[in-house]
């Protein structure tokens, strides 16, 4: 999960709105990377498994194109992957890490990567989801129980949607235009 979070973060660090709303992008200044910040970021990038998610990336689309085109033979789609090397995608990221932190800032991150309380919280981190998405259910049992007594008691009817035996997922009905 973890990654995942990783992965939504560096989508926002990419997707920055001030840039975005740039006229001209090409006009926009990229901080000088020198070999030892692309050295550090690339162990931070490696540290936090974005190597891997590269490499999920590709074997998703094969997987996919495999299905979509079985008479291509097995040995092509095995032999596909080392036509790709995570480098370039690495540079790109450098690129966005670079106007956002500084070197010293991510030595500092990669620091933080590989200290044992990071490696705690990845060893850990499925059975912390799983558990506050436990008490989440809860809450939101509790709280949903808690508002249709507050309706009730002031004389309201309880939306459907929210009454025990209702899907809790289901979408809420379109009000009718006034007329």
């Amino acid at each position: 999960m973890i990654k995942y979070l990783i992965c939504i973060a560096l989508f926002f660090t990419v997707y920055n709105p001030t840039i975005a709303n740039q006229e001209d992008k090409s006009k926009q200044q990229v901080p000088k990377i020198t070999e030892e910040y692309k050295n550090t970021a690339y162990r931070l990038f490696k540290t936090f498994g974005l190597g891997s998610e590269y490499t999920s990336m590709i074997n998703g689309i094969i997987t996919r194109a495999k299905l979509y085109k079985p008479e291509i033979p097995n040995e092509f789609w095995d032999k596909l992957p080392s036509n790709f090397d995570e480098t370039a995608y690495f540079d790109e990221v450098t690129k966005v890490y670079a106007e956002i932190f500084n070197l010293e800032e991510i030595k500092e991150l990669v620091k933080f990567y590989e200290t044992p309380l990071y490696k705690k919280l990845m060893m850990n981190s499925t059975g912390l989801m799983v558990k506050t998405g436990e008490v989440q259910d809860l809450m939101y049992s509790d709280v949903n129980k808690k508002m249709i007594s507050i309706i009730e008691k002031n004389g309201y009817e309880v939306p459907e949607f929210m009454l025990p035996e209702q899907n809790l997922i289901e979408e809420p009905p379109v009000p009718e235009q006034n007329k």
